[in-house]
């Protein structure tokens, strides 16, 4: 039987993913996730999700003497997302996720990298990393190793976007990122999250924020319209609201191409009096940089963008 047509199954990622949270990331409990996905990419004639899963599991189960890593933990940037990113996997580190995920059946867009194996092990190469404190220093250095690239060293600012996939995990990982980018003043960090329980726990523990982090409120979350997204609201580094908007295919279209006429610039905006449309590009969405950073300009605006 031709297999090549298929691919590994996202319910089956979900599923051992899962298990791995369950069993609160021990190596056995991980190990036997990448056996499940070894074993279906077999049946599947699946080299790259074959060859990745072991990559993966032969660094877990050798001698760590070094912060080497088996996939690079921060990309680089692409056409559509042009700076310096960081990722964990969606789902089970999403504490705040709503319908956006719904045990990895809704809209969420993370979905889609899946059908990469790379971006998939990247996801939970990091997520793995953040779960304990020799993994967060290899974070950390190799985030200063970064730094000091050609390319980033004689820039003013580096922008980093702080969950691409994923996000804030526990109280603990909001702290320790909080930390890291205040103790990086070189960064410009923008993300949008969900956890905002955690926003709200740290605050009230009187904790200072870093000046160079800015927050989007992310539609989809389980504290949307509770007093703790009200809360949050208020904080300082907190820019405004992300929201995906359902719309026509008509407008959806319209939005890919750019082409958006009155009928599809309103079904967008729906009732946000002071709005902004994502023009699909992060890099260069305005004249004075991307919008969801800039936490001036863009204060209390609601930036909308199409489910797609």
């Amino acid at each position: 039987m031709n297999n090549t047509t298929k691919t590994i199954n996202r319910a089956l990622l979900n599923k051992v993913l899962n298990t791995i949270k369950i069993n609160a990331f021990t190596l056995k409990s991980i190990n036997l996730a990448l056996n499940s996905i070894i074993k279906e990419s077999t049946l599947l004639n699946k080299i790259s999700w074959f060859t990745y899963a072991h990559k993966l599991k032969t660094w877990l189960n050798s001698a760590i003497d070094s912060d080497t890593l088996p996939f690079t933990p921060f990309t680089l940037g692409n056409e559509k997302l042009p700076f310096l990113s960081w990722s964990t996997c969606p789902g089970i580190n999403c504490p705040g996720a709503g319908l956006c995920w719904n045990n990895g059946r809704g809209y969420c867009y993370s979905l889609k990298a899946w059908r990469y194996p790379a971006a998939f092990f990247r996801q939970l190469q990091n997520t793995i990393l953040e779960n304990t404190h020799f993994g967060r220093a290899i974070i950390l250095q190799h985030l200063d190793r970064l730094q000091d690239l050609p390319k980033f060293k004689k820039l003013d600012h580096i922008t980093l976007r702080l969950f691409v996939d994923g996000d804030f995990s526990s109280l603990e990982n909001l702290k320790f990122w909080m930390n890291a980018i205040k103790a990086r003043p070189k960064l410009k960090v923008y993300g949008y999250s969900k956890s905002l329980h955690f926003f709200k726990q740290l605050n009230e523990s009187g904790y200072v924020w870093p000046e160079n982090y800015v927050l989007n409120g992310s539609s989809g979350s389980k504290f949307e319209n509770t007093e703790t997204a009200l809360y949050v609201s208020k904080l300082p580094i907190y820019r405004g609201e992300f929201k995906t908007m359902y719309v026509t295919k008509e407008t959806l279209t319209a939005w890919k191409t750019q082409e958006l006429k009155p009928i599809h610039t309103n079904e967008l905006k729906q009732q946000n009096k002071k709005y902004f449309i994502c023009p699909t590009k992060c890099g260069d969405c305005t004249k004075i940089g991307h919008a969801c950073g800039n936490n001036e300009v863009f204060k209390n605006v609601t930036i909308v963008i199409p489910a797609h």
